[in-house]
């Protein structure tokens, strides 16, 4: 099972306020109180680990690309509901594939930007790029029913403030993520260091006073909010056995 989240954040990257993975030298864990009940992070509460990230980097911690993984699943989906119920993430897309041994699967999920294309005889032409969002993984099941993965991560979107000479075509911005996991049949690794960035611009004024010459600048302001986003990919492998493959189909 695959889940895409979307949320806005930064450096190490968090689900709720339980979880968080690094990309070097930490570790994934929730927070414990003295009767040995889970609770948010609050000042004097000790840190359980769960498990350090399998995979170095070769990053700092505070670089914000991580992989982490989880063991328990119904403690995840908690959180990632907790997340979307405070605003502070969504579940993109949740897709679900089956692929043979050493077979790679991918799934992709975007748009075709249309743009205008010129000929040498002066002919024009409609042409489309693509901007998506990809996942490739080859899976690999070794003897002792682990899986070692191979995981791309592109998402590509379009950039029109910046455009060619010739035919107003869009820039594509490009973000990728590879990783080689091996994890236990049934585990979640988490993904994460796919960034976005939006910037919106408006103006704060009082009403006519705000469109007077001259004086109009003290009544109004100019506002810009920067947005960053980072794209968490949640990858649970399961084994299935050739009996299964047919229930499920």
């Amino acid at each position: 099972m695959i889940r895409l989240l979307g949320f806005v954040g930064g450096g190490n990257f968090w689900v709720g306020d339980k979880w968080n993975a690094w990309g070097k030298n930490g570790n994934l864990g929730v927070e414990e109180n003295e009767d040995g009940g889970q609770v948010g992070r609050f000042p004097g509460d000790r840190q359980t680990p769960v498990n350090t990230p399998f995979v170095d980097l070769g990053v700092a911690g505070t670089s914000g690309i991580g992989i982490g993984f989880v063991t328990n699943n119904t403690i995840l989906d908690m959180q990632l509901s907790a997340m979307e119920k405070s605003g502070s993430g969504e579940v993109v897309s949740q897709p679900k594939v089956v692929t043979s041994d050493k077979e790679t699967a991918k799934i992709l999920k975007g748009t075709e930007v249309p743009y205008q294309e010129s000929s040498s005889s002066g002919a024009t032409s409609t042409s489309f790029k693509e901007a998506a969002l990809s996942l490739e993984v080859t899976p690999q099941i070794t003897p002792d029913n682990r899986v070692l993965m191979e995981v791309k991560v592109t998402k590509d979107a379009p950039d029109f403030s910046v455009t060619s000479s010739t035919g107003g075509i869009p820039a594509i911005n490009k973000n990728e993520v590879n990783a080689k996991v091996l994890v236990a049949d049934g585990e979640t690794i988490v993904i994460g260091g796919v960034y976005s960035n939006t910037q919106s611009k408006s103006v704060d004024k009082v009403p006519f006073l705000g469109d007077l010459p001259f004086v109009g600048r003290v009544f109004r302001r100019d506002l810009v909010q920067d947005r960053k986003a980072e794209l968490l990919v949640f990858l649970t492998p399961r084994i299935m056995n050739n009996q299964a493959i047919a229930v499920n189909q």
